[in-house]
């Protein structure tokens, strides 16, 4: 919760400035999709007993009583104050130390359309443009936002062709958003960004380290980005496996906690089979080569075609031609380098197929 901090918003005084002169579809358009964006200053109430930090910054406990302070119209009808910065606000009532929590729409959406809310809508700077925002307009654009989110949450595969990179247009500003939106959810320890090429798709590939519910913290910053996604499609990444690691191991977050750190995640042991043979008791030597991490023998492991689990299997034994061995690794020396021989008991060389992988 940001107390006196300095909000201004000058693109949305100037679009509402400008929908005031023309009163065309296009400006009323511009203005809603700047207010999206915005960030108002609200009036409250409230009793803190915690001090704020160099940066005017308070962590509310949860008990913490807030009372947010309305206005009323001729009908009797209460609307939540948004003001676009302090001196729009001081029109309202200027006293000293006055207390404000900073809003989003979707912040007093959430407030107006709760169930048991008795308030109308909210006013932009009742005291200037009196921008009205009515519960069912708020309704209607909050339906539309949400059905136009151009936010895909599904997993990217790790073995999809795919490139990825430095981003080729500027994304400062949903750079800035997402950091705003980031400090907001607490449960965000990192967020990194790329640009991605995926079956020829452009789009942008944020990478997020966090804690808590997953979909709760990429609605909230899919909500903040969206604005400023310049029409490229957005992929939500969690940090936790091969693929995600691989994509930042060579690049800083652009947000990240005080005390962060990247963490290390061991990559899982992969085996290509380059060849199979049968037993004369029914079990087969599976010709592999060891393409990341190691192998043991006793080692269960998963057979794949691609990324579908098709069985697993348990490796009896590993030898090369130099004789029977413990362990098969990627960083194997010598005259047969990687290559070796998986002794599989309980399954049958028809069972196998050149290609498939061994995943530990």
């Amino acid at each position: 919760m940001d107390i006196q901090k300095p909000v201004t918003n000058p693109t949305l005084v100037e679009a509402m400035k400008h929908y005031d002169e023309t009163q065309s579809l296009e400006d009323l358009n511009h203005m809603i999709d700047e207010v999206m964006k915005a960030d108002f200053l609200c009036p409250v109430m409230m009793d803190i007993k915690e001090k704020p930090d160099e940066n005017g910054t308070v962590t509310l406990k949860e008990s913490t009583i807030i009372q947010f302070a309305m206005i009323s119209n001729s009908n009797n009808e209460s609307f939540f104050l948004a003001f676009t910065d302090w001196k729009e606000l001081k029109k309202w009532q200027d006293v000293a130390q006055q207390q404000t929590v900073v809003m989003h729409f979707d912040d007093y959406a959430s407030l107006v359309l709760k169930e048991d809310g008795n308030a109308s809508g909210f006013v932009i700077n009742p005291f200037h443009e009196n921008k009205l925002f009515t519960k069912d307009l708020i309704a209607n654009l909050k339906q539309q936002l949400d059905a136009r989110t151009p936010v895909q949450k599904e997993r990217v595969e790790k073995d999809e062709t795919i490139t990825y990179g430095q981003p080729k247009d500027d994304p400062n500003e949903m750079v800035q958003a997402l950091k705003k939106a980031a400090k907001r959810i607490k449960d965000v320890h990192a967020i990194y960004l790329q640009f991605m090429v995926r079956n020829a798709e452009e789009s942008w590939l944020l990478i997020v380290d966090h804690c808590g519910d997953q979909t709760t913290v990429f609605d909230q910053l899919a909500k903040a980005a969206m604005p400023y996604r310049k029409g490229f499609p957005i992929y939500f990444v969690p940090l936790h496996d091969d693929f995600s690691m691989n994509v930042v191991k060579n690049i800083e977050p652009f947000y990240k906690t005080l005390f962060y750190k990247k963490p290390v995640i061991k990559q899982a042991p992969v085996a290509i089979i380059e060849d199979c043979f049968a037993m004369k008791d029914g079990s087969c030597v599976l010709g592999v080569e060891v393409v990341q991490g190691s192998f043991q023998e006793g080692d269960l492991v998963d057979v794949m075609d691609g990324q579908e689990i098709l069985f697993d299997c348990k490796i009896a034994g590993i030898e090369q031609p130099t004789g029977r061995i413990k362990t098969a690794g990627a960083d194997q020396k010598g005259k047969y380098g990687a290559h070796f021989g998986f002794w599989i008991k309980d399954h049958t060389k028809e069972e196998f197929e050149k290609g498939y992988q061994l995943r530990k």
